[in-house]
C-alpha cells in the first residue's frame, strides 16, 4: 500500500471526516442560512422600493463567501491544534497528503458549492417574496409607474450593462478568495490556539509590510514620478512634464504578474503539508 497516498484510504478519511464533523457542517449550513435571511430582510426593510439590485446580489455573494470561507478554513485543523484531539488527530493512519486532500475537499470544494447553492435558494426566495410584496405595496396605493420586478443576477458574470472592457470581477475574487482561504488553513494547523485572529494579524502585517515597501522603500530609491499601468510600467518626470517612460520587458512582467497571483497558493498548501508530516512525526 502507497504510504504517501491511496485513493481506499482516502475515501475511507473522507468518510471518517464526515462521520465526527457532520453536526457542525450542517449547523454551519443553517447558520448561512440564517444570516442571509437576516441581511435580505435587513435590506428589504432599509431599500423598501428596489432592495434586491444585481450590484447587492453581487457584493453580498462574494463578501459572505470571503467572510465565512476564511474563517471555516481557520478550524479545519483546530483539532491538532492540542489535547486529546490532537492525539487522536496524529493517530489516525493516513500520510499527511490524505488529510491535506481531505481538508480541501470539505473546506475549498464542498464549501464552495455549497455556499453557492445556499446563496441561490435564499436569494431566489427573497427576491419571489420581495416581488410579491411591492406588487401588493403597488396596487394598494395604486402608482402610477410600471413595477419592474427584481430578477436573480449570475455572479459569475457581475451586473448587466457593467460595461464591457471591465475586468472579470469573479475571477480576481476567486484567486484573492482561494489565496486568502488558503492562508486561513495553513493558519489553522500552524497556530495552536485562536487560529483565525492570529492569521488575520498576521496577514494584516504581511500587507502593511508591502505597502512600506512600495510607498516609502521603493520611493526613495526611484526617480521622481508614477507608476503607470500597473507596477510593471514607471514614468519619470523632470519639472513638471514627463520627460520618458521606463517599462519591463512583456515576459517579464507577465511572469510576475502570474507568479504574484498563482505563486502564493501552492506556497500555502505545501507549508500546509510540511506542518502536517511535522504533526505525524
Amino acid at each position: 500500500m502507497n504510504q504517501v497516498f491511496d485513493f481506499n484510504r482516502w475515501l475511507l478519511l473522507v468518510g471518517k471526516h464526515w462521520g465526527e464533523n457532520r453536526k457542525k457542517y450542517l449547523l454551519s449550513l443553517v447558520a448561512i442560512v440564517s444570516l442571509m435571511i437576516i441581511w435580505f430582510s435587513f435590506i428589504f426593510l432599509i431599500e423598501f422600493q428596489r432592495p434586491f439590485v444585481e450590484e447587492m446580489q453581487v457584493a453580498t455573494y462574494y463578501i459572505g463567501m470571503g467572510i465565512a470561507g476564511c474563517l471555516f478554513g481557520s478550524f479545519l485543523f483546530a483539532e491538532a491544534a492540542s489535547g486529546p484531539k490532537a492525539m487522536h488527530f496524529i493517530s489516525v493512519p493516513a500520510s499527511a497528503l490524505e488529510k491535506l486532500l481531505t481538508a480541501l475537499f470539505y473546506g475549498v470544494l464542498l464549501f464552495f458549492i455549497c455556499y453557492t447553492a445556499i446563496f441561490y435558494l435564499v436569494d431566489f426566495l427573497m427576491i419571489k417574496i420581495g416581488n410579491s410584496i411591492l406588487a401588493d405595496h403597488w396596487k394598494e396605493h395604486n402608482l402610477s409607474q410600471t413595477l419592474r420586478p427584481m430578477s436573480v443576477t449570475n455572479v459569475f458574470t457581475g451586473p448587466a450593462g457593467s460595461g464591457e472592457g471591465m475586468p472579470d470581477i469573479f475571477f480576481y475574487f476567486m484567486v484573492i478568495y482561494i489565496n486568502l482561504q488558503s492562508a486561513f488553513i495553513l493558519g489553522s494547523i500552524y497556530f495552536p490556539g485562536y487560529s483565525f485572529i492570529k492569521t488575520s494579524i498576521a496577514l494584516l502585517v504581511v500587507f502593511l509590510f508591502m505597502v512600506f515597501l512600495v510607498v516609502t522603500v521603493m520611493d526613495n530609491f526611484m526617480p521622481r514620478g508614477s507608476f503607470d499601468d500597473g507596477f510593471f510600467s514607471y514614468r519619470i518626470w523632470e519639472g513638471d512634464s514627463f520627460a520618458r517612460g521606463v517599462k519591463l520587458p512583456d515576459w517579464m512582467a507577465a511572469t510576475l504578474k502570474y507568479l504574484f497571483m498563482y505563486g502564493f497558493l501552492p506556497l500555502f498548501w505545501f507549508a500546509t503539508y510540511y506542518r502536517l508530516k511535522e504533526k505525524e512525526v
